[in-house]
């Protein structure tokens, strides 16, 4: 699968999209180091179940849960309220916007990614928070960071930006 191409599909299809998982780390750091089997994204205009049907995305009952699949069968994880604690809103306003090969599609920004990630704490978050530390840590918006996270958060972070120096 390629991740930029069916982003650009679902934000088509979806339109008020911010891409929040591999899409936006592979925006950020211009690879994907690990496989992924769904696309994550926050949703500003929620859709009800029946337009997301009209717009060819179903539900299906998979391994003791319900997922929502693209129309060309693509696992999509869609966020409405929050993504690790951060709301829709700010991660809609703080959003990257990128070209693909055939439209703009928004991800999310850098500072969001790190601490969605850090929240998360699994180990390929752990993983992905230290390759966008090593990559972007430069460039950090410590503002933006400390509007989003509390301290102890903001100081792990750049314990991991620091030992990329």
């Amino acid at each position: 699968m390629n991740l930029i191409d069916e982003a650009e599909k679902v934000a088509e299809e979806l339109r008020d999209v911010v891409f929040v998982g591999a899409v936006a780390i592979f925006a950020h750091i211009g690879y994907w180091s690990r496989g992924t089997e769904d696309i994550d994204l926050a949703m500003a205009t929620i859709l009800s179940e029946e337009e997301l049907e009209k717009r060819g995305y179903r539900k299906y009952y998979e391994n003791n849960k319900w997922v929502t699949r693209t129309p060309r069968g693509i696992k999509v994880d869609i966020y409405t309220e929050d993504v690790g604690r951060i709301p829709i809103s700010t991660i809609y306003e703080t959003a990257t916007e990128i070209t693909g090969k055939n439209r703009k599609i928004k991800v999310a920004c850098v500072e969001v990614l790190l601490i969605t990630k850090h929240r998360a704490g699994r180990a390929q978050d752990i993983e992905d928070l230290q390759n966008l530390c090593r990559i972007r840590g430069k460039k950090l918006n410590w503002s933006l960071l400390q509007q989003i996270a509390n301290d102890t958060e903001i100081a792990e972070i750049r314990n991991v930006v620091n030992a990329f120096k």
